[in-house]
């Protein structure tokens, strides 16, 4: 199963108690302060703020096998005008 949230408290705390791995991507600007206590605790030793762009298209893997940074592009069916907050952004293309 694969759940997605934008905040761990928004899951059910057996549900992140099972998990084998998690992706945790930039936090937004109040998420560290509302984590559960671990994932906030995760978050705080992450600096997302050193990686290219801001880290603003990286991700980081945490699971017994592996723990990092990956780089990950945007999907290609992705573009300004999927997302209504992101229609005035001016995006660099590669």
């Amino acid at each position: 199963m694969l759940f997605i949230s934008q905040n761990s408290a928004n899951l059910d705390i057996n549900s992140i108690r099972q998990v084998d791995y998690l992706l945790m991507r930039k936090p937004s600007l109040l998420q560290k302060d509302f984590e559960r206590k671990k994932i906030g605790q995760l978050y705080e030793e992450l600096d997302f703020s050193a990686l290219p762009e801001g880290g603003r298209y990286s991700t980081y893997i945490y699971s017994d096998e592996f723990r990092g940074f990956v780089a990950n592009e945007l999907p290609g069916f992705w573009s300004g005008k999927t997302s209504k907050s992101f229609a005035q952004a001016k995006l660099r293309q590669q």
